[in-house]
Parts: C-alpha cells; structure tokens; sequence
C-alpha cells in the first residue's frame, strides 16, 4: 500500500528553523510539504519562496484575507488550518511546527502502522 503524506505547517518570523525542518522533511521523503505565512517580517516567506522555486513538491502561500471567503474569521489558527488541509493532496496529513522534527523513517512507521 503506497500512502502519501503532506506536512502543513503554519509559519510566523520562523526564518531560524526553515532550513533545518525543509531538510528533515526532504530526507524523511515527504510526499508534499504546505507552507502558510501568517505575514512574517524576518524573510521566512521568501526563503520559502527560494524552496517552492527548487522543489516542485514544496508549496509557499502567503496567509491574505479575501473577501467574501469561506475563511472570513482573520488570523484564526483554525481557519489556517482548514485552508491547508484544503489545499493538501495527500492521503495523511501532518500538522508540524516549524521547530519540531519528525524520524526519517516516519513514512514507514505509518506505512506499517508502527506509529
């Protein structure tokens, strides 16, 4: 059985912990990686930018308050949530913040049921 995971995971001013979590994710073999900038000042949203140009399964959204959407409530963590959940293709999803780590292995574990 071929599962497929997405990572999500909100960002905010994380512009020390990108790289470090980007390369966790790559060697682990995550099947798609979502990101959501809340508005960051620090240059996290263009070091995303700099990865989604890089690896085609990398995604970089800048959090923007339309009108007339389904997510009217602001900044709601839920709301940023469910838009990337929206968003994800994968058969799993896992919500990761931006200073958290997952096994390289991981895929394999859920695969297997082991988690």
């Amino acid at each position: 059985m071929s599962v497929t995971i997405s990572s999500n995971t909100l960002v905010l001013n994380e512009i020390k912990h990108i790289d470090g979590l980007i390369k966790n994710l790559l060697d682990a073999k995550v099947d798609e990686i979502i990101f959501l900038d809340g508005g960051s000042t620090d240059g996290t949203y263009e070091k995303l930018q700099e990865y989604e140009e890089e690896y085609e399964h990398i995604r970089a959204i800048r959090w923007k308050q339309p009108r007339n959407s389904e997510y009217k409530l602001g900044f709601r963590e839920r709301d940023r949530r469910n838009l990337m959940m929206d968003l994800s293709t994968s058969d799993c999803i896992l919500y990761i913040d931006a200073d958290e780590r997952i096994s390289i292995d991981f895929k394999e574990k859920i695969k297997s049921n082991s988690y």
